[in-house]
């Protein structure tokens, strides 16, 4: 009886980490997706943008949708 139980256990527990260890080779994927981006935009100056823009409302609009995404990525 014990040791059907404990098969019973060790197999929940081997779906478990086969489940987990996927998850987790997804959220390492994402994480070096987004490291990447992160590194290939690091040298963006946003003030920069602002000299080249045709438009101020166009400008504060885009800045205001950027600063959204990175705290969105800082949560990530």
């Amino acid at each position: 009886m014990e040791l059907s139980s404990a098969r019973a256990a060790a197999a929940k527990a081997q779906q478990a980490a086969i489940r987990d260890a996927a998850a987790l080779k997804t959220s390492q994927t994402a994480v070096s997706r987004l490291a990447a981006a992160s590194y290939e935009n690091a040298g963006y100056d946003p003030t920069l943008e602002i000299l080249t823009a045709s438009n101020a409302d166009q400008f504060l609009d885009q800045s205001s949708i950027m600063q959204q995404l990175d705290q969105e990525n800082g949560t990530r």
